[in-house]
């Protein structure tokens, strides 16, 4: 069985180039494949509609959907043994219409012929796009699965027409509204997007009986009914223009199409087709009630023609399609667009999945993590649910994840040390591993994930030293990467594009005079290019770390939440609460904060000026602030801990505000940190994955840009525990 797309002979192909466009007819006797002068090529005998059914005597518009590709000769249309029979999209080759098989119809569609408005094909891709029942769907090449993109029309139009545009990346809509309204035209992109009016009727004069599309010179064409016209206009400027009369038709009957290819429209009328010139209007009938030349007596007598669609190889001219090599790089359905001219892809993803950059992702709840100091809580932000998913706990302070496409890997720290165990939504914490033990001077401060590397980044304390420490997911390499004289190091996090990993340092005034405000430093994964901003501002709205401390009358450490920094990698902006000065009360604001770092993507210097200096902004000011268990971003909202009233709040991460409690969050006991756990908060990055097994590193693999500042280079980089080193293929480690 041939594919719909798989090519034919070089010979048919040869042949079919040099040819005049050709008519396919679908008809209540079967399937007709007609030269434009009107003789057979081929003929199919198949009962696509049966008038005289119950259902179909009251059809206003028969089925009559047909896809062609041009390049190989194929035609397929629906087909059905009755209307609550399962269809199928039914395919031969346009010469021999009897050689034909079936492609079944997804059931969850729930669909049968009369509802299939249109049927196309992609020829580069393999994808089907179909409307059914005034949906728009796009179906993988042998129509095991489809998917929603947009909706066409609504139930209460009375006339309804559509036709896909697939080398423009269009869909066409026609639709007159309940009443006997105007028309409109409309159009969308291929993918459901932008869809927009094109042409309104200015009144109710000619009611639309049939709609077609010219992919070549961009025009468009519709039957006015009530002044029996043939009207096209052109579409290539966006909005329709130069719309002008082509020919004229004859009203009988109540089902009409039109179809064009080449110099030529052609227009269906219940048993006639009648070919138009384009340029100059003149007509020639090709058929009339009978088939010219047939001998078959099904053929002496046409009657119901359902619809009519002319092709030739011109009518599907090259274009370019970002879904033809590796799929576009979608994991499940690649759409081609073109957008503002420009030649464009969208990915989508099957039912219970959801998009991530280009990756499918198992469609998840978000799920609010909450640490306190004896147990770990869930709270499910769909159903408002909460559970202790593990207890036992003696003094927890701060948790990451990891998703690994199936379930979560928690890290979290307890009594100094880092543990491990693998959690999935609605059950408990499985698998505890205790990955890292607290020493009697040593102890973990904060834990970080960075899921492109896939490895663990926790600060360790060890007497008047810091430590930044990593290991891979299982824990079985360690490696320090940077050390530096303790500063009240907290609140690690790792930045959008794997490369730098951030931590406050809020020193003790006392022992630290000189080191000015709280900060937070900045180093990349090797540990070098160590770099720093404040997380306070002066009167003049500046972060700076030159600060008078006797007007403030407040020490260093009350500036900031010690565990209050995170990120976004939809803002690319760090978050924060800060305690913020006010100079005419001599009292402190509590706010969260944000400062951008877009510049890391950019290519820019993390200091342009020098002066250390990186500008911030106030997201928002809140009671619910002053005693806070941790902050997280997931999309446009922000969640924080209000320890005082004991629940969860939110508020939109980009304006600050819609500040409310989350349902189903009250009565918290004393919270310690909070994690929003999702697929979407771990995105694929534009980089390449570095994890140890596609990269052969026996410990740890690391990203490394080339420069400073910023490179386009990223590559990965083998690495070592603690005491071992790189062989000589720089891989495995001795």
């Amino acid at each position: 069985m041939a594919a719909p797309w798989q090519l034919l002979t070089l010979a048919a192909l040869l042949a079919r180039a040099a040819a005049e466009p050709s008519v396919l007819v679908s008809s209540q006797q079967g399937l007709l494949h007609l030269r434009v002068d009107g003789g057979l090529i081929s003929w199919r005998n198949e009962t696509l509609w049966d008038p005289h059914s119950a259902w179909n005597k009251w059809l206003f518009r028969p089925p009559g959907a047909l896809a062609v590709n041009p390049r190989n000769g194929t035609v397929c249309w629906p087909s059905s043994e009755g209307y609550w029979k399962p269809a199928v999209v039914r395919c031969a080759a346009a010469e021999d219409l009897n050689n034909s098989w079936d492609l079944p119809l997804p059931k969850s569609l729930g669909l049968s012929v009369p509802v299939v408005d249109a049927l196309a094909l992609d020829w580069v891709t393999g994808n089907w796009h179909l409307t059914a029942s005034r949906t728009n769907y796009v179906c993988s090449d042998n129509l095991d699965r489809c998917l929603k993109v947009g909706q066409t029309g609504r139930d209460h139009h009375t006339g309804f027409y559509v036709k896909y545009d697939i080398p423009n990346r269009l869909v066409f809509m026609l639709a007159i509204d309940e009443g006997l309204k105007p028309f409109r035209m409309e159009r969308m992109r291929l993918d459901g997007s932008d869809r927009r009016t094109i042409y309104t009727e200015s009144a109710y004069t000619q009611f639309p009986a049939g709609l077609g599309v010219d992919s070549v010179d961009q025009q468009v064409y519709w039957l006015a009914f009530l002044n029996s016209s043939v009207f096209s206009a052109s579409f290539s400027a966006g909005n329709l223009v130069n719309v002008r009369e082509v020919g004229q038709f004859s009203r009988m009957g109540r089902r009409y199409d039109v179809s064009v290819a080449g110099n030529s429209v052609f227009v269906m009328q219940q048993e006639i087709i009648r070919r138009i010139d384009k340029a100059t209007g003149a007509e020639t009938i090709i058929a009339n009630g009978t088939v010219e030349g047939a001998t078959q007596p099904e053929l002496q007598k046409l009657e119901e023609l359902l619809a009519v669609k002319a092709f030739s190889n011109e009518t599907q001219p090259e274009v370019e399609n970002l879904c033809a090599v590796d799929n576009g790089g979608c994991r499940d359905f690649c759409v081609p667009t073109v957008v503002d001219g420009t030649a464009s892809r969208t990915c989508f993803c099957e039912e219970g999945y959801e998009l991530a950059g280009v990756t499918c992702r198992k469609s998840l709840p978000a799920v609010v993590m909450l640490v306190h100091q004896d147990t770990l809580q869930a709270l499910d932000l769909d159903s408002g649910t909460s559970s202790t998913i593990l207890s036992g706990l003696t003094d927890a302070t701060r948790l990451d994840f990891f998703w690994t496409g199936e379930e979560y890997l928690l890290f979290w720290l307890d009594d100094g040390g880092l543990f491990r165990g693998s959690w999935t939504p609605g059950g408990q914490v499985e698998d505890v591993q205790e990955l890292t033990p607290a020493g009697q001077a040593k102890r973990a401060t904060d834990v970080a994930v960075e899921w492109r590397q896939r490895n663990v980044f926790w600060i360790e304390k060890d007497g008047d030293q810091m430590r930044l420490k990593v290991t891979n997911l299982n824990g079985t390499a360690i490696g320090t990467i940077y050390s530096d004289q303790w500063r009240n190091q907290q609140a690690l996090i790792t930045q959008t594009e794997g490369m730098h990993i951030a931590f406050t340092q809020i020193p003790d005034y006392q022992d630290y005079p000189d080191l000015g405000s709280p900060t937070v430093k900045m180093v990349n994964m090797t540990g070098a290019e160590d770099s720093f901003f404040d997380l306070v501002e002066d009167f003049d709205g500046d972060l700076t770390p030159q600060l008078n401390w006797g007007l403030r009358g407040f020490q260093p450490t009350e500036w900031a939440s010690d565990l209050s920094l995170t990120s976004s990698p939809w803002h690319n902006r760090y978050f924060w609460i800060a305690l913020v000065p006010s100079r005419e009360t001599n009292s402190r604001d509590i706010e969260i904060a944000y400062a951008s770092y877009d510049f890391l993507s950019s290519g820019e210097s993390f200091h342009p000026d020098n002066s250390g200096i990186l500008k911030r902004a106030r997201l928002l000011t809140h009671p619910s602030l002053s005693n806070t268990g941790g902050l997280d971003v997931l999309g446009d909202r922000i969640f924080w801990a209000d320890n005082n009233a004991k629940q969860l709040m939110t508020a939109n991460s980009e304006t600050g505000g819609d500040v409310h409690a989350v349902d189903g969050a009250g009565g918290l006991s004393a919270v310690r940190a909070v994690r929003v756990l999702h697929p979407r908060k771990q995105p694929p990055t534009r980089y390449p994955v570095c994890d140890q097994t596609s990269n052969g590193c026996s410990d740890m693999c690391q990203l490394v840009r080339d420069g400073y500042p910023q490179e386009l280079h990223r590559a990965g980089k083998c690495t070592c525990g603690d005491g071992r080193s790189l062989g000589e293929d720089q891989k495995t480690c001795e």
